[in-house]
């Protein structure tokens, strides 16, 4: 059972399948102009561009952009490491991702569910909880 529930199952499961798809029609419409494929853009925004906004936003209240340049840093080892196999390293990145929230179906979810909670839900918390953070700054 998730936290995020309606009373009514088919609101939930509508107002997830809703939330779901725009996520997945923006990152195709964003590939698609970056020319890049799915798995690439879910793969840059999801392990790169949101950790990088969250590790931006701690560096900023610590006053020392230290977590920036250790992602910063990881991210400049694996793109020299797979710069040829990049896009062949994403899709196996993206199949992984898949497995893991696969995995918290027997939680009571489905892949939709658990991409909503895990991949939107929580991404804004943590985003709310460092927003709140710099206020004691």
């Amino acid at each position: 059972m998730y936290l995020f529930q309606v009373n009514d199952p088919r609101q939930s499961a509508s107002l997830v399948a809703k939330i779901f798809n725009l996520v997945v029609d923006i990152l195709e419409k964003v590939a698609s102009a970056l020319g890049l494929t799915y798995n690439e853009i879910n793969i840059i925004l999801y392990y790169f561009i949101i950790p990088l906004s969250w590790t931006l936003l701690l560096d900023r209240f610590l006053g020392k952009p230290i977590t920036t340049l250790i992602l910063i840093g990881a991210w400049a080892v694996l793109l020299v490491c797979k710069r040829r196999e990049f896009r062949d390293w994403c899709d196996w990145a993206f199949d992984r991702s898949v497995d893991f929230l696969k995995w918290f179906n027997h939680l009571g979810g489905n892949y939709e569910l658990n991409s909503v909670v895990i991949c939107v839900i929580i991404p804004i918390v943590i985003y709310a909880g460092l927003i709140i953070l710099q206020r004691f700054r």
